[in-house]
């Protein structure tokens, strides 16, 4: 159980810590006049971020902790700082660039569409619209990705830790930020156009065709 609430602690505090920070920077940005300078497609503050955060809530409490607390055994538990298999990341990644990508595109086609549409209602990321998805995307697409590759790549608790706070970050800083400094950015122009850029590293974009830098 202990292992469930540091791993419910890690997602929800970073998350919103990092969403806090962003918006201030931002609100710095927009009241400075200085979009053009550092935001690469300037839409922080959506028509309603109060439902965006109702939903986001929605998705970490119903969807992200109940996942983590039916996980947690999967990884074997040591002492608090052992990263004994953090060699093992590299491969963590590849499983994830493979679950994540296919998902990805499976939610923009068909009848899985109308899951995915909520995230997309932003044509323009700010990080408050990161988790702003359906519940079946968030399992799917953003939860079940990070931990499957970290089952198969054998992490061990402390390691996998590392993993999902770094992989959480990105998504919400890099990924969602909207600022020009990680351009270009292909999930800025994932969003804009919506039929590129699925993947996180590139490589499965490259290889099917649908890798966009512009």
């Amino acid at each position: 159980m202990t292992a469930f609430y540091i791993l419910a602690f890690d997602h929800i505090f970073i998350h919103w810590t990092l969403c806090m920070v962003l918006s201030i920077v931002d609100l710095y940005i927009y009241f400075t006049c200085q979009k053009d300078d550092f935001k690469a497609s300037f839409r922080t503050f959506p028509e309603n971020p109060v439902l965006v955060a109702k939903q986001v809530l929605i998705n970490q409490f119903f969807v992200v902790c109940p996942i983590m607390y039916l996980s947690v055994d999967f990884f074997p538990q040591g002492s608090l700082w052992e990263l004994s298999n953090i060699y093992k990341i590299p491969l963590t990644m590849l499983f994830t660039e493979f679950l994540f990508y296919y998902t990805h595109i499976l939610f923009h086609s068909g009848n899985f569409w109308q899951f995915h549409r909520k995230h997309h209602t932003s044509t323009g990321p700010y990080a408050l619209c990161t988790f702003h998805c359906h519940p079946l995307e968030m399992a799917l697409v953003n939860v079940f990705p990070i931990l499957i590759s970290a089952v198969l790549a054998g992490l061990n608790f402390q390691t996998m830790r590392l993993w999902h706070m770094t992989a959480l970050a990105n998504t919400v800083v890099v990924a969602h930020g909207g600022y020009k400094c990680f351009s270009p950015n292909p999930h800025d122009l994932h969003h804009k156009f919506r039929n590129c850029n699925y993947g996180i590293f590139g490589f499965l974009d490259n290889i099917h065709g649908t890798y966009r830098t512009s």
